[in-house]
């Protein structure tokens, strides 16, 4: 059984890793892992050392990509990995889930309801 002070979902990862055999620690920080540069920061590390999480649509199936935090993603390169005609972000649905304010509570909403209650602005900043 892993460490009683680590977050419950925290402790499940950690569960996780020692039922697979692997050697490595889940570590709680106080400052912020959201980024990779906020991870990297909090670590004292390179961004190159963390590991970023991306989802994309590539035809009919979600696929989540884990890459250096340091690197861009080459679309092309994927759509030919996955044999899709195209990959894409999932920017695009009806109903999305959000975060309510602890890490397993969600809630479903619109992209055009979360700008509004949110409040927030609509922008595209993709490379």
């Amino acid at each position: 059984m892993s460490d009683t002070s680590l977050h419950p979902n925290a402790a499940r990862v950690q569960d996780a890793l020692l039922r697979a055999g692997a050697p490595g620690t889940v570590r709680q920080l106080a400052e912020s892992t959201a980024t990779s540069g906020d991870a990297a920061l909090a670590l004292g590390v390179e961004v190159a050392q963390i590991g970023k999480s991306l989802v994309f649509l590539g035809d009919d199936r979600a696929v989540v990509i884990v890459l250096s935090g340091a690197d861009r993603l080459d679309t092309a390169a994927l759509a030919a990995f996955l044999g899709a005609t195209k990959v894409r972000r999932p920017d695009d649905f009806e109903v999305i889930w959000v975060a309510a304010g602890t890490p397993n509570a969600v809630f479903p909403t619109t992209y055009e309801e979360l700008i509004r209650i949110a409040p927030a602005r609509s922008g595209r900043f993709r490379a």
